[in-house]
């Protein structure tokens, strides 16, 4: 079984190709086809000492609160008997509040790191130290943008492109 996966003009198309050479489609078949065109033509015109580069651009959704995980320890020493037990309180907009990660991936593992991956938080869920914090522990292809909202969008992603 052959997973493929392909994105153009906004839309995305994916197929699964099995054994018995049957296709299943999760998409359009007809983007995943133009697609493919495409990148054959292009694929035709490049010479022979060039390669062709796949990017790939992406974006996920991240919970701003991650909330109490394993790991997270309680020293019960400084517990206060009868009292309450240690609580986080975190608003309900805080529990519900997300940023969104935009990545780009290459095919060529080389240039990963120079490819540009955008941190996209919402501007008031982030205070001007918390966003001095953060991105000076960025690595140089990350960037922080604090938004009305958290979400990415074709404005943003043309400045994104442009980097």
């Amino acid at each position: 079984m052959v997973f493929f996966s392909a994105q153009t003009g906004g839309c995305s198309a994916s197929f699964l190709l099995t054994g018995a050479g049957r296709v299943s489609w999760a998409y359009p078949p007809s983007q995943v086809i133009i697609y493919w065109q495409w990148y054959n033509y292009y694929e035709s015109q490049v010479s022979a000492d060039k390669q062709i580069l796949r990017v790939n651009l992406d974006e996920t959704s991240v919970c701003y609160w991650q909330g109490a995980q394993p790991g997270i320890l309680l020293n019960r020493k400084r517990h206060i008997p009868g009292g309450n037990p240690a609580v986080t309180n975190v608003s309900r907009n805080t529990l519900r509040a997300t940023m969104t990660h935009v990545a780009l991936i290459c095919d060529d593992s080389t240039l990963q790191p120079l490819l540009p991956q955008v941190l996209v938080a919402k501007r008031h869920l982030l205070t001007k130290a918390d966003e001095a914090r953060i991105r000076a522990t960025l690595p140089a292809n990350v960037f922080l943008k604090a938004n009305p909202k958290g979400w990415n969008n074709s404005a943003l992603t043309c400045e994104i492109l442009n980097r």
